[in-house]
C-alpha cells in the first residue's frame, strides 16, 4: 500500500473541498493509495501573492507542479484552488463531461505516474451561468457541483424569489399527463438557501436579483412573467410609467412594467429597497439592478419625457452607490445594457466605477454571426417608445461602444443567450458550439471581461460540446476549437468522436455494432 501525504495551507471551505476532491480522485485513479495528512506529498495552497492578476479575490489563476505524485498546487484564491485540483485531474486524462453521477470518466493512473506541470491565469474574470428555463432543485445543485470542474466561477439566481423557473418544472406547465406539484414562497426560499450554500462551498461568486426592482419596492410581487389582475391603490399606480395616457401594469405583467423614473419618490423607493436588501444579504457578492423586462414602454409624463431612460438609470446607480457606501457595504452592482437601455446616457455618468459592472445583453442579436467588431455598426437615434433593436451583431456592438465611451474604465461582461433558444434549432449543435466558442474568444477585443450565460440548465444533449467550448474559451482564449471538440467528443465517443472540424467542413465518424457510418 502506497501512502499519499496531503498538506493543506488554507482553512477556507473551498480549499478544504479541494483537498477532499484531490483525495477522492487520486484514490479512484489508484486504489492502492492510502492517504495521510502532512508534508512530503502534495501541498495545496492559496497564495495570492504568487500570481500577477488585477485582483486575486476576483481573478482566478493556478499553478500545478506535481511530479511522480509529489509537488504543489497553488492558486490565487480558494475557488481557483478547487478549479486547479480539477484541472490537475483533467491533465491526467479525467473528463467531467456533464453534471450528475454519470457525467465523469476517471481513468486508472498509478500515483507515481501522476505528473503535471501547468500554470495559467484565466483569460476572463467572469465565467458564469444564470438560472433559466424549467428547473428542479436537483438540476441546479448538479450544475453547481459540476461548474468548477469545467472552470466556471459564478452563478446567478434571477429575481428576489426565483419562483418562475421552479414553477415551470414542478408545476408541469407543459406536461399533459403529470399533475402540478404545490410550490410556496417558503419552499422556493428553501431552494434558494440550498443554492447559496452550494455556491459558497465552492467559492463561486454569487449574483442575485435582476428584474424585480421595478415592482417589489412598490409592494407588487415579481415572481415571474405572470398576469396580475390585482387593483393597486393610487399611491402605487401613480408611480407606474404613463404610456399612451395611462398608468397601468404593462400587459398586466409587473416584471415588464417600467416606472415613472422622473419622480424622485420612485427613485428613492428603488434605491433604498436595494440598499436594504444588500444589507440584509451580505452573502450576495454581486447585486444585479435591472429595469423592467418590457420595451418601448417608458414614461411619457412631463417629469420623464425630456430625459432618456439611461440618464435616470445612471442617476439611480449613483444614488445606490452613496447608500451602500454609507452602510459600509462592499457589494458590487451590475447595471444592464439591454433593450431601451442600449441607448447611452446623455447627461449622467457613474461617479464610482469601482462599485459597478457593466453588463451587455444583446438579446435581439442573430447567432448566425459571431461577435466580430468590424467597425461597420450603426446606432439609431433614440425615439421614445418607438425603438427598433439591432439584430446585426455589428450594430449591437456600436451601442456597447457608445456606453463604454461614456462610462470609461469599468469592469464588464456579456450576458448572452446561446443556450436559451438557438441551440435547440440545430440537431448536432456543432455550428452552435463553434459560434459560442468564437464569441468567447472575441470578448477581449470588445473590452468585455467574460460571460454570464443566461440559459436552460439541461443543455448537454446530444453532446456537452457547447458548454465545454464556452468554458474552455473563457478559461484560455488561446485554445483552438478543434482541440476542444476532439477532447470532448473523444471522451464521449472514443475514436468515433474524432471530429476533424474545420471552418469549412465537418467529418464525424460514428461506429456502432462494429459497423462504420461516415458523415461528411
Amino acid at each position: 500500500m502506497k501512502t499519499l501525504f496531503v498538506d493543506l495551507k488554507s482553512k477556507e471551505y473551498p480549499a478544504i473541498l479541494a483537498q477532499r476532491e484531490l483525495v477522492k480522485y487520486i484514490t479512484q485513479m489508484d486504489p492502492g493509495v492510502s492517504v495521510a495528512y502532512g508534508q512530503g506529498g502534495i501541498t495545496l495552497a492559496v497564495a495570492p501573492e504568487e500570481f500577477d492578476v488585477a485582483d486575486p479575490a476576483l481573478d482566478d489563476a493556478v499553478s500545478i507542479k506535481v511530479s511522480g505524485g509529489k509537488g504543489r498546487i497553488a492558486a490565487s484564491n480558494a475557488r481557483a484552488l478547487l478549479i486547479g485540483v480539477y484541472l490537475f485531474f483533467r491533465k491526467l486524462g479525467a473528463s467531467f463531461l456533464k453534471p450528475g453521477k454519470n457525467g465523469e470518466m476517471i481513468p486508472s493512473r498509478l500515483l507515481e505516474e501522476m505528473t503535471v506541470s501547468y500554470s495559467h491565469a484565466a483569460s476572463y474574470r467572469h465565467r458564469g451561468i444564470c438560472i433559466e428555463g424549467a428547473v428542479s432543485i436537483e438540476h441546479v445543485l448538479d450544475m453547481l457541483e459540476w461548474m468548477p470542474k469545467a472552470g466556471y466561477n459564478s452563478y446567478f439566481v434571477q429575481f428576489l424569489t426565483p419562483f418562475h423557473f421552479f414553477q415551470r418544472y414542478y408545476g408541469h406547465e407543459w406536461h399533459i399527463y403529470k399533475q402540478p406539484e404545490r410550490l410556496t414562497k417558503t419552499i422556493i426560499d428553501g431552494f434558494t438557501a440550498q443554492i447559496m450554500k452550494a455556491a459558497k462551498e465552492r467559492g463561486l461568486m454569487y449574483h442575485a436579483a435582476g428584474h424585480g426592482w421595478t415592482c417589489e419596492p412598490l409592494g407588487v410581487p415579481g415572481l415571474g412573467w405572470y398576469l396580475d389582475e390585482n387593483e393597486y391603490p393610487q399611491e402605487v399606480t401613480k408611480l407606474f410609467a404613463e404610456v399612451n395616457g395611462k398608468r397601468e401594469l404593462w400587459g398586466k405583467i409587473p416584471l415588464n412594467t417600467n416606472l415613472c423614473y422622473g419622480n424622485e419618490i420612485t427613485r428613492e423607493k428603488i434605491t433604498s429597497t436595494i440598499a436594504n436588501y444588500c444589507e440584509a444579504h451580505p452573502e450576495v457578492d454581486v447585486l444585479q439592478f435591472w429595469l423592467a423586462d418590457g420595451s418601448n414602454n417608458h414614461c411619457e409624463c412631463p417629469l420623464c419625457v425630456d430625459t432618456i431612460p439611461a440618464d435616470f438609470y445612471v442617476r439611480m446607480l449613483n444614488d445606490l452607490d452613496q447608500k451602500l457606501t454609507e452602510k459600509g457595504l462592499p457589494t458590487r452592482v451590475v447595471f444592464l445594457i439591454y433593450v431601451d437601455l442600449l441607448w447611452k446616457p446623455e447627461k449622467e455618468t457613474l461617479q464610482n466605477t469601482d462599485r459597478f459592472i457593466l453588463m451587455f445583453a444583446p438579446i435581439s442579436r442573430t447567432y448566425s454571426q459571431t461577435l466580430q467588431d468590424d467597425g461597420s455598426g450603426q446606432t439609431r437615434p433614440y425615439v421614445r417608445n418607438k425603438l427598433e433593436f439591432p439584430k446585426n451583431v455589428a450594430d449591437g456592438i456600436a451601442y456597447l461602444r457608445d456606453w463604454q465611451g461614456v462610462i470609461g474604465d469599468c469592469d464588464s461582461f456579456i450576458f448572452d443567450y446561446h443556450f436559451m433558444w438557438d441551440y435547440i434549432r440545430e440537431a448536432g449543435s456543432m455550428h452552435h458550439a463553434k459560434t459560442l466558442f468564437s464569441d468567447m474568444v472575441c470578448l477581449e477585443k470588445l473590452k468585455l471581461d467574460g460571460m454570464v450565460s443566461c440559459q436552460n440548465q439541461r443543455v448537454f444533449f446530444p453532446t456537452p460540446l457547447g458548454m465545454h467550448a464556452m468554458a474552455e474559451a473563457l478559461w484560455d482564449k488561446t485554445v483552438s476549437f478543434d482541440e476542444v471538440a476532439d477532447k470532448v467528443l473523444g471522451a464521449c465517443f472514443g475514436k468515433a468522436g474524432q471530429t476533424g472540424v474545420t471552418s469549412n467542413s465537418i467529418r464525424w465518424e460514428v461506429f456502432q455494432d462494429n459497423n462504420s457510418i461516415s458523415w461528411k
